[in-house]
């Protein structure tokens, strides 16, 4: 009886292979999540290894990290770094940007100074103050679809959500020096 059992279970399991996990089928969130307490080398070593994974799977440059709504500047050759302050692993988020033309904009316009040699933390900056418009867009003026809805009303506008949104006198700063320049790129 013992015999058949075994035969049968042997059987089944042959024609079922077992689950099998690939590194690129979880996010590196849920790595983290799998990989239990951080006071461990494990959940680094995991995010390296689906990273290595992700990298040597995709390729990398413009023509990779371009159509990604978050872009992995480590992956993107030839950039200029931050003196005393390099950060292999900035990330620039157009994904906060919730409208389609300003993202297309502003993803445009960063592509640019990355590649002119501007430094990557300069544009993480820009990218920091037009999400920020894209915000107060959202909030205040939902009904604007093009950069062309936008004149000096609308950023007198912003300047004083800015002046009520909490942000510091950096951030207002940005926003004057940000908000027109995608636009200019986005035109050329």
């Amino acid at each position: 009886m013992d015999h058949v059992r075994d035969l049968i279970l042997n059987r089944a399991l042959a024609e079922t292979p077992p689950p099998k996990l690939v590194v690129l089928d979880l996010s590196a969130a849920q790595w983290a999540e799998r990989a239990g307490p951080k006071n461990s080398s494990y959940p680094a070593f995991l995010a390296f290894a689906r990273d290595v994974v992700e990298m040597l799977h995709e390729g990398t440059g413009w023509e990779v990290e371009y159509p990604k709504d978050t872009w992995r500047l480590d992956r993107l050759p030839g950039l200029t770094a931050n003196a005393g302050k390099p950060n292999p692993r900035n990330r620039l988020r157009f994904d906060r940007i919730a409208q389609p033309w300003l993202r297309v904009l502003v993803k445009r316009w960063s592509r640019l100074r990355l590649s002119s040699g501007l430094a990557i933390g300069t544009v993480i900056n820009d990218v920091t103050s037009l999400t920020r418009f894209s915000t107060f867009l959202t909030e205040v003026l939902p009904e604007a679809a093009t950069f062309a809805t936008l004149n000096r009303s609308v950023l007198e506008r912003y300047l004083a959500w800015l002046s009520t949104s909490g942000a510091g006198p950096g951030a207002k700063t940005d926003a004057v020096t940000s908000v027109g320049e995608p636009s200019a790129a986005g035109e050329k």
